[in-house]
């Protein structure tokens, strides 16, 4: 088991688009991908946001043991449209800043003039690891559980550009069985044989999550 820090971060679509079994196999996903991850590194936080016609931070970054307790408590109140590009706004505005490429920085972090688009989080990290590939560096993994039928708030494909480009790594996952895959395709970081899925079942969440903690082991 390493020591380098790694965000999860969790994007789930709870419109009207999917049904309640998705939502709860979302669930399930989130949980058995921060008990994984456990095995790889001793420094795992989570975080969650869902999202429909508003995003909302059902936590902002809490340890592992704290999982299912935040996923018992996430309740779906709304079943409208979905607006995929304000949740990876959500992302960019409340969690990117908060980012640890490099958890032993100490620096505060300024946003850069341009909102839409971020270099790296903390400006001595930036300096002295350009490439974000030091062993000093962590990482932040977004999944994005979704069917890739974004209807409201704009197109999202600009937003996860935005994401990508400040080093985060994303991964599309479709759920249920009527998905816009082009969307999911486009979102996704590359290379896509290893950043888009689609799950329909428990048995596909597993197999998911095996092979997104097999590339960290």
């Amino acid at each position: 088991m390493g020591d380098s820090a790694i965000d999860l971060v969790f994007v789930l679509d709870k419109s009207g688009s999917v049904s309640n079994t998705d939502f709860k196999l979302s669930l399930e996903f989130v949980k058995e991908t921060v008990k994984a991850f456990t095995d790889v590194s001793a420094n795992v936080r989570f975080a969650i946001i869902t999202y429909s016609r508003h995003a909302e931070i059902e936590t902002h970054y809490g340890r592992p043991s704290q999982v299912n307790q935040v996923c018992r408590n996430i309740r779906r109140r709304t079943y409208g449209p979905t607006a995929t590009r304000r949740a990876l706004d959500e992302v960019r505005d409340n969690f990117l800043l908060d980012n640890r490429h490099c958890y032993n920085c100490t620096a505060p972090t300024e946003r850069p003039p341009d909102k839409d688009f971020f270099t790296y989080p903390c400006p001595s990290c930036y300096k002295s690891c350009p490439g974000n590939d030091c062993s000093d560096c962590g990482s932040t993994l977004l999944f994005l559980l979704t069917d890739g039928k974004s209807n409201w708030a704009g197109d999202p494909r600009h937003a996860a550009k935005c994401l990508k480009a400040s080093g985060i790594e994303i991964f599309s996952v479709g759920v249920t069985s009527n998905i816009n895959i082009a969307e999911l395709r486009d979102i996704a970081s590359e290379p896509l044989h290893s950043h888009l899925y689609l799950i329909r079942n428990f048995e596909d969440a597993l197999q998911l999550v095996f092979l997104a903690k097999k590339q960290f082991k």
